[in-house]
């Protein structure tokens, strides 16, 4: 079996509704898709492109890039090509591209003209303002795509709070939905524990179920076994997610960078233990609070206890996997630091995998099934089969048989040292 199609490449599946909304919103006079990353904007976009042009309409790809964000009107120097100006007279150019560009609007059968802007928060404010303009004078449709969580220009939120654009949402896919598109690119179904765990760590995002399943193709994680997919995690490696977390971290400051790692390697981190981290400075209060609004964190309540977790279980296993092996063993002190070593002798959980790893510790600290599952996002039979798992190779039949062997003798679960 080779690598799965990218996204692009795959059915559009369960999007039938926001596919329809979309294009009532471009007959209305704009789009702009909002959703986190890896939710499908961009193929949601590339569709309704197509759409556009079945229809007669000329269209136009923007695509923003931190890059091109770099140089005034960088991201539309294709579509103002030849155009003068875009030095110290930024008005004269604006206007003259506005004017080209409504020549070729004119020209276009139908006289309509759709610009399509992928990830317009990165825009740069000359062609942000462009863009606008376009919109505002009814020059072009635009549909724009924007990430959750990422500040845009002005006049990049003015599309929608001014118009004449209206604000889509575009939701995570459903489970049914990822299930069909697993199936086609496997070509077999997968069995039921394996088929939990991949939707539980896509959680509605088509792009991450496509690198899970080319990575665990790559590294043989996932296996053909009779008529069914098996995924052995334990064989994971994740490269292709640990890129996708490189994009994701990318553009944060340093100390922002640094909250998102402790945050997935402590999942789900406490707000106490958090307290401790910004106590003894390895944390910034302000970066935290910078995390929390790009949605790569979260804050919850499970329980009487409140949370941070990773914004998406596959921030979480794509930090994990990209954080090179110094890097990780400082965040591991810190989270020991602030009370969360807990841990079992290096030779004890040597041959669990990082799921049970987590369950057997939180199990072995006295937490029932119910609230594991709560703080890993699972259900409470996907916790049992993992805690079955591994009192099979720990070679144990309760709970306190595990406490005993996980946890030194005399030693409390914040006097252990951190699993590594």
């Amino acid at each position: 079996m080779g690598t799965p199609a990218a996204t692009e490449d795959w059915p559009l599946t369960g999007r039938d509704r926001v596919l329809a909304d979309i294009g009532a919103a471009l007959e209305g006079g704009g789009a702009v898709l909002s959703g986190r990353f890896g939710v499908g904007r961009t193929r949601l976009a590339r569709e309704a492109v197509a759409l556009a042009r079945d229809r007669g309409w000329a269209a136009e790809w923007v695509a923003a890039t931190r890059a091109a964000a770099s140089v005034p009107f960088g991201a539309v120097s294709h579509l103002v090509a030849g155009v003068p100006g875009g030095g110290p007279e930024p008005l004269a150019f604006l206007l003259a591209a506005t004017g080209t560009l409504a020549a070729r609007a004119a020209a276009a059968p139908g006289g309509r003209l759709l610009l399509a802007v992928d990830d317009a928060h990165l825009l740069d404010d000359g062609s942000a303002t462009l863009v606008h303009q376009l919109a505002a004078r009814s020059v072009a449709v635009v549909l724009a795509t924007v990430r959750d969580g990422y500040p845009a220009p002005d006049a990049v939120t003015a599309l929608w709070k001014d118009g004449p654009a209206r604000l889509l949402r575009v939701p995570p896919l459903s489970d049914p939905a990822l299930d069909r598109l697993m199936r086609q690119a496997l070509g077999a179904p997968v069995d039921e524990a394996s088929r939990a765990e991949l939707l539980r760590v896509a959680a509605g995002s088509p792009l991450v179920l496509q690198l899970l399943l080319a990575d665990a193709l790559a590294d043989r994680s996932l296996a053909r076994e009779r008529h069914a997919w098996t995924w052995h995690r334990e064989r994971y490696q994740g490269q292709g997610l640990a890129r996708w977390a490189g994009d994701l971290l990318a553009p944060l400051p340093g100390p922002v960078r640094t909250v998102v790692e402790v945050i997935c390697c402590g999942e789900p981190l406490p707000l106490t233990a958090l307290d401790r981290l910004v106590g003894m400075a390895a944390l910034e209060p302000d970066a935290v609070d910078a995390a929390e609004r790009s949605g790569l964190i979260v804050h919850e309540r499970s329980g009487p206890e409140a949370t941070l977790r990773p914004g998406h279980p596959g921030y979480g296993e794509a930090v994990r996997a990209r954080l090179p092996l110094v890097r990780a063993r400082r965040v591991r002190e810190w989270l020991a630091r602030a009370g969360l070593g807990v841990g079992a002798p290096a030779g004890v959980v040597a041959g669990l995998t990082h799921r049970e790893r987590e369950i057997a510790l939180l199990a072995a600290s006295g937490l029932p099934s119910k609230l594991i599952a709560e703080r890993l996002w699972l259900s409470v039979r996907t916790v049992n089969n993992h805690l079955a798992h591994v009192y099979t190779k720990l070679h144990v039949t309760s709970r306190g048989q595990l406490a005993t062997l996980v946890f030194p003798a005399g030693a409390s679960p914040d006097e252990s040292s951190p699993v590594s």
